[in-house]
């Protein structure tokens, strides 16, 4: 199997890439930096922009599933949007790669979980310092939610 993976220079990517090697599959992987990826060893690196249809498909070009493990910088005051706009790049990507298996990291606090990460969670951290972060997130899970091509396992 031959997989690629989305943030995967960020802690969990990382993970996800070992994780993925040592179960003997291929991974590709789309960076900013290949600079930044310089210790992901057995993957191949693709340097690109996850909002441009055009890297993501080279970098898909014979995957069988993605694994999206992007992450945005948490900001109080600021809107955020990359996995909104990634998000629906990648969907056209897959559409017409033929890629149709999608895994994607959320968070617990949005979409189906909204309200189940206790008190100070969700009446203090997440209001203060992720609403941003978690609103681009749930856009993230509505897009692909909204994905005609994707199997949801």
């Amino acid at each position: 199997m031959k997989v690629l993976v989305l943030g995967a220079t960020g802690g969990t990517g990382r993970l996800i890439v070992q994780d993925a090697r040592k179960k003997g599959y291929s991974v590709v992987a789309l960076v900013r930096s290949k600079a930044r990826a310089l210790d992901l060893p057995g993957a191949d690196i693709i340097e690109g922009d996850v909002r441009d249809e055009g890297a993501l498909m080279r970098a898909m070009d014979s995957c069988d599933a993605v694994v999206s493990a992007l992450g945005t910088g948490v900001s109080p005051v600021s809107e955020v949007s990359l996995l909104t706009e990634a998000t629906h790049a990648l969907i056209l990507a897959m559409k017409r790669s033929g890629v149709s298996r999608l895994v994607c990291i959320s968070a617990l606090g949005v979409g189906d979980s909204r309200g189940h990460g206790g008190f100070v969670f969700d009446r203090l951290i997440m209001p203060l310092l992720l609403r941003h972060a978690y609103k681009d997130k749930g856009r993230q899970e509505a897009a692909i939610r909204a994905g005609p091509i994707l199997d949801f396992v």
